[in-house]
């Protein structure tokens, strides 16, 4: 750095100084200091060799020392490695960036610095208010030298201006870098990314829909208003209006992305509702784009004014030739559909069981009779007879589970039987029916396999009971569905009446959910449900927040200083603490009415600095005198709350009806100014110098100086700071500088030579405490209450002390913390002081609502305003929240709570949480029983929290153990009010692969333990009044029918399926179709490995469960669907994280409105146009040689791909079986095999030993695409 300020002064005034160093690095110390002394002698200086060696006599030599004998041939020099490192540092101590630390090293160079006035003396001529403050000079140039100690020889490191920025970029010059190794090479910012929270929504099927159906459906529709009569409901309905917007709600649940042309007509009332229907203001909406066209050119400007913001093109059309007036009654919809089209001469096979019911012997009849009239070839099979062999492959419509479940209770002969069903059609359409949850247990089953075996075109289809519709109907749309070109992979067949709510749109305006009739065929999707998905935490933009007032607050609201920081607003969130611990004997519990906001609260996060405040007692320990509803002024340590827990020590009663904020500092600042001036013996006369009165002590210790009738001069830094002392009654002739301190006689002089009788020290440094302490009078008192820990190493002269001078230090803090009982004693004694001095002026804080907490933080954080400032927290005020505030669980501690395989990660996690929300009483039911090590570790967590655990042996896949559990239950302890169902066994593998014990033993705790748990719900020992809740951990395998878990996804089906029975039933239930957990459940147990990439999923931490878990257990209700879906990316969430690769169930169509959700079609990266596909290159190959070698590389790009690694480390001499490829590898393989390649391979061929190359050569010969021969 340049010289120091005063160095430099004196440079100018005398040009012969001359500065020079003593020793030199590297340099012999003799050589350096002799040539330092030859200089200072050349320039006119005497050099006295005595008096600098301090040579007062003869040197004498030194005696009686030890004998020992000296081998002088020898050294011996033993060092450790900090110390070898410290002496042979390449750079010494330097003044900007000091010197490198010890665990610094060439991978890691670190630097450590202490700043000292002392050695840095330049540093004291950069004060600002007082305050010593570092140049941001100095800053950086700190990296710039340091980087300059690694540069090589000759280089260097410059500071430039990057090229378009405003803002300084270092460019290091001379430093080989290198790479560090990452451990974690995906993990990034966009990690924290949470994904929304999804339902799935049945509509009906529009492409199924013919025109009485049509006809039918539309006199249920309309835009309904809860204040609506029912004259106007049924206008409504009956408008074309509403029918337009239904046929529209209808289209885009079957296509979200569809474009919209509307021509003529266009007013801003049905605009607005078709708008409203369509989610343009939503995250997800439900079209790629519309069109709006109309002669009206005032409107249509009206209109863009009104919704221009949103994206939508509102264009103005004049008349045109031929254009005619035509009423509403005369417009016409025309919708672009897919073509219905047929197969390739399919043969269709019908498979029955033997024990096949009447009603399935009749579809499968009217089937063939109505496939004969068209020509179609049919077969009826009697399951489990072999299939006939076919070629193309049949068309196959399963009846196995039309009459009863089959999948839930599978032979190993049935088993084998259905593997080879499955894999033996080109599309198979699994029939069931009825309203038992059972028989949709295939629904995730058919979702894997088609993931599986994308050859193959599988569909599940859920008909309604025989009984109003005759079988003829039932026969109908299953024929037809045989024909579709594009099935949807479900099917469910409406059970009367179903109306699925209302939605508020834009402009508040109410628009229509689907209210379907009964007998018309829904297709599912995933649909956004934007609510819930704020609960969570998740789906916001940085800056939201919600307002909440503080008595509806859960318990105590905490300032979330992380989470602030994070979104650019402060927000409070909830704090369980409170609510989970026992209040301690000598504790006091208090509602915050005024916090005193310091600079450094932005900061805080935890227990740092104490906080005063004042409040009204809500609750207090055994021990404590002081009486609830009381008001108090106390101190705490932690964040800014609206509710804490003291030491009963900390506080102090206060007079009744008073103005609380004007006792908001009576809980530090004003005990700490009557105990300095106590030290002090402030009395009538006495002179006495305040430094620091920029702080509010040091304010409060001027007006209480001058209250005794102390002489005050006062030490300031600022001009508002002298401006704010002379009001408070200090003479302006008593009014010093800071910089007056380094002019002692100077202070002297305003004494009259006597000193000063005491000096109250608030706020200064180490050097400036010295020179003050030379200024005190015979007698006088030092005072300092800085907290500075440099007064621990103060070096005070002599002079005063013998002069009967003392000095004293007031810490509060560490008062606080060691000496409560101190401390309650100065508080006390302040009170009474101040009490009978009502005429004390202090200082005066400006005071912030609680609803302008993100304002108070911001003026205390101004270095131009006051340090302090105040807080209050009126119970009729409001706080911004985040909010998952709103999202609080509360349960009752005289109910009981059952955890199924609640022994596990999740069961352990969720049984915390449930504590957490007041419950006390606890059943685990586990195969293991109490004696596990689990089980007895539960039990151990939960004995401190005063919570009665019972842990029960019991298999919920046998009902009669779950009877017997209950009924020891039911006479043990009170009744049930809810239930969670976690109990899981994972035993993945490929459907072709998988055995029949693996598929029972991953489906049976699902579906038995799942009903059983079911059936004794309804009843005792139960609550009479229902559950609170019954939740079922289930997982998105169900939903997305992950691969390799067929077994898994079949077993979550049912339970979302169940969930919708109960509801149906007006029973509690929600199905939680969770995500990848990070850090507990059985993946994380399992070795926290997933077959799940991170194009599959965002993954879940325990934060996220506890958020879901609370929505769906909440007692208040939150509207929560009976099936909720978590952890999956939208496209916008892949598109943000950099993720290009699609993941695999956004084939199915039940995703569309997730893959547009937040995707930016403006940034997606387009292919190249000169670039030429894979089936134009086999489509323009010559020979099969030049096919298989397309083939080949295209195929070695893909197993490049999926190990993730450069195409040229494989070799195609070796098979993928040699790169370690897996059985979901290899069905990733297969499905592009056929899809891209248009070739049959099996998975066989595939995880044989045979060579990629050899396997390229098979995938040619079976091309569709290649035609050479």
């Amino acid at each position: 750095m340049v010289p120091s300020v005063r160095y430099y002064r004196l440079t100018q005034q005398t040009r012969s100084s001359i500065l020079t160093s003593l020793l030199t690095r590297g340099e012999n110390a003799v050589r350096t200091t002799l040539a330092a002394a030859g200089d200072t002698f050349a320039h006119g200086t005497q050099i006295n060799i005595k008096e600098i060696n301090m040579i007062s006599k003869a040197p004498s030599p030194l005696i009686s020392l030890p004998r020992y004998p000296r081998n002088h041939t020898l050294k011996y020099w033993a060092d450790s490695r900090i110390s070898r490192a410290r002496q042979h540092r390449k750079s010494g101590r330097h003044d900007v960036f000091g010197a490198p630390a010890q665990e610094s090293d060439g991978l890691g160079p670190r630097w450590r610095h202490f700043l000292r006035v002392s050695d840095n003396p330049w540093i004291r001529d950069h004060v600002v208010h007082s305050s010593i403050l570092y140049p941001g000079s100095g800053i950086l140039a700190m990296p710039l030298q340091a980087l300059q100690t690694l540069a090589e020889p000759g280089r260097y490191v410059e500071l430039v201006a990057a090229e378009q920025s405003d803002s300084p970029s270092v460019v290091v010059q001379g430093l080989r870098c290198r790479e560090l190794p990452n451990d974690n090479a995906k993990t990034t910012a966009s990690d924290t990314i949470k994904a929304p929270i999804g339902e799935v929504v049945h509509k009906a099927d529009i492409e199924l829909l013919d025109a009485h159906s049509l006809a039918s459906y539309l006199t249920t529709q309309g835009p309904m208003d809860a204040l609506w009569s029912e004259e106007e409901i049924l206008e409504a309905v009956s408008s074309l209006d509403a029918a337009f917007v239904a046929i529209i709600d209808l289209v885009a649940h079957k296509n979200p992305n569809f474009a919209l042309v509307k021509v003529g007509a266009v007013n801003q009332i049905l605009t607005g509702r078709i708008l409203s229907t369509l989610g343009a203001s939503d995250a997800s909406r439900r079209f790629r784009s519309i069109l709006f066209q109309d002669k009206a050119s005032q409107l249509m400007d009206s209109l863009t004014m009104q919704y221009g913001e949103l994206g939508r093109e509102f264009t103005p059309r004049g008349p045109r030739q031929g254009d005619t007036e035509a009423s509403a009654e005369s417009c016409i919809v025309l919708m672009a559909t897919e073509p219905v089209i047929g197969f390739e001469d399919p043969t269709l096979v019908i498979v029955l069981t033997p024990n096949s019911s009447s009603g399935a012997a009749e579809i499968a009849n009217h089937i063939e009779t109505l496939a004969t009239e068209t020509g179609t070839p049919v077969q009826i099979v009697t399951w489990p007879e072999p299939l006939p062999d076919l070629e193309p492959p049949p068309v196959i419509v399963s009846l196995l589970e039309y009459d009863a479940s089959l999948l839930t209770n599978l032979s190993a002969a049935d088993y084998e039987s259905l593997q080879s069903l499955i894999t033996a059609a080109q599309r198979l359409l699994w029939v069931s029916r009825g309203d038992d949850p059972v028989m949709q247990t295939a629904t995730g089953f058919i979702r894997s396999l088609s993931n599986e075996t994308i050859g193959i075109d599988y569909s599940f289809i859920l008909v309604r009971d025989e009984g109003t519709r005759s079988s003829l109907e039932t026969v109908k749309m299953l024929h037809k569905l045989c024909s579709i070109a594009q099935l949807e992979k479900e099917y469910i067949e409406t059970y009367g009446d179903t109306h699925h709510g209302i939605q508020t749109g834009l402009q508040g305006m109410i628009i229509p959910l689907a209210k379907t009739p009964s007998g018309v065929m829904t297709c599912s999707r995933w649909a956004y449900n934007q609510k819930l998905t704020g609960l969570a935490g998740a789906g916001r933009s940085p800056s939201h927040a919600e307002s909440l007032a503080l008595s509806d607050a859960p318990a105590a609201l905490i300032l979330d200083n992380e989470d602030s920081q994070t979104r650019g607003k402060v927000v409070y969130t909830a704090s369980g603490q409170l609510r989970t611990s026992q209040l301690a004997d000598h504790e006091v519990e208090i509602d915050i009415r005024c916090l005193v906001l310091s600079r450094n609260t932005r900061r805080e996060t935890a227990e740092q600095d104490w906080r005063e405040a004042v409040g009204t007692v809500a609750a207090v320990g055994s021990t404590c005198t002081i009486l609830p509803g009381t008001a108090v002024s106390f101190v705490y340590s932690g964040p800014v709350s609206t509710k804490v827990r003291v030491h009963s020590n900390h506080c102090c009663r206060l007079p009744r009806n008073v103005e609380l904020e004007s006792f908001a500092l009576h809980g530090i600042t004003y005990p700490a100014a009557y105990h300095l001036c106590t030290l002090a013996h402030l009395q009538e006369n006495k002179k006495v110098l305040v430094q620091g009165t920029g702080s509010v002590l040091g304010q409060v210790l001027v007006a209480l100086s001058l209250e005794l009738g102390a002489t005050v001069w006062v030490a300031v830094g600022s001009e508002d700071e002298a401006l704010i002392t002379q009001e408070m009654g200090v003479s302006a002739a008593r009014v010093l500088s800071d910089n007056e301190f380094y002019r002692p006689t100077t202070l002297m002089n305003f004494t009259g030579n006597h000193g000063f009788d005491a000096i109250l020290n608030t706020n200064t440094e180490e050097e400036t405490i010295s020179r003050l302490w030379q200024r005190m009078a015979r007698g006088g008192k030092f005072v300092d209450a800085s907290c500075n820990e440099a007064s621990g190493r103060l070096n005070l002269g002599t002079k005063p002390f013998q002069l009967g001078a003392s000095f004293e230090v007031v810490n509060m803090d560490d008062m606080l913390k060691s000496d409560s009982s101190l401390y309650k004693t100065i508080q006390e004694k302040a009170a009474w002081f101040f009490a009978k001095r009502q005429s004390t002026n202090g200082p005066n804080l400006t005071v912030f609502s609680s609803n302008k907490t993100y304002e108070a933080l911001d003026f205390v954080a101004n270095p131009a305003n006051p340090a302090k400032a105040l807080l209050l927290f009126h119970p009729d005020g409001t706080v911004p929240v985040s909010p998952e505030v709103k999202n609080q669980l509360r349960l009752r501690a005289d109910a009981t709570y059952v955890l199924a395989g609640g022994l596990g990660g999740l069961g352990r996690n969720l049984a915390r949480l449930m504590v957490d929300a007041g419950a006390k009483l606890l059943v685990f039911l586990s195969r293991s029983g109490p004696g596990s090590a689990a089980a007895q570790n539960i039990i151990q967590e939960f004995s401190h929290w005063f919570v009665t655990v019972r842990i029960y042996s019991c298999d919920v896949v046998d009902p009669e153990s779950v009877s017997r559990v209950f009924a020891v239950v039911g006479s043990e302890l009170p009744p049930i009010c809810g239930i969670i169902q976690s109990a899981a066994v994972l035993r993945d593998s490929i459907f072709e692969n998988m055995s029949h014990s693996q598929w029972m033993e991953a489906i049976r705790p699902k579906v038995q333990g799942s009903w059983n748990l079911n059936q004794a719900s309804l009843r005792s020992p139960c609550a009479e009044e229902g559950l609170d809740f019954f939740v079922m951990l289930a997982s998105i395998s169900g939903f997305v029918g992950n691969r390799g878990q067929a077994n898994y996804a079949a077993g979550n089906s049912y339970q979302d399926a169940l969930a919708r029975y109960r509801r149906s039933l007006g029973l509690a239930a929600t199905s939680v179709n969770l995500g990848l957990m990070q850090d507990i459940g059985l993946i994380a147990e399992q070795g926290g490995q997933s077959n799940l990439e991170d194009d599959t999923v965002v993954p879940l931490n325990a934060q996220d469960f506890n958020l879901f878990f609370k929505m769906v257990m909440s007692s208040n209700g939150h509207d929560v669907p009976a099936q909720i879906i978590t952890g999956l990316p939208t496209g916008g969430i892949l598109q943000e994280k950099g993720i290009a690769t699609k993941p695999f169930y956004y084939r199915d169509r039940r995703f569309a409105s997730m893959e547009a959700m937040g995707f930016d079609e403006s940034l997606a990266t387009g292919t190249d146009s000169n670039s030429v596909s894979i089936e134009e290159q086999l489509a323009a190959a010559t020979s099969r040689e030049q096919a298989t070698a397309v083939v080949l590389s295209a195929l070695r790009e893909q197993v490049a791909k999926a190990l993730r690694c450069p195409a040229d480390d494989i070799d195609t001499a070796k098979s993928m079986h040699t790169y370690g490829m897996d059985s979901l590898m290899a069905v990733d393989m297969r499905n592009w095999v056929q899809t891209k390649l248009k070739a049959e391979i099996s998975l066989f061929q595939i995880m044989s030993g045979s060579s990629i190359g050899v396997l390229a050569e098979k995938i040619t010969m079976g091309s569709k695409l290649i035609s050479v021969e």
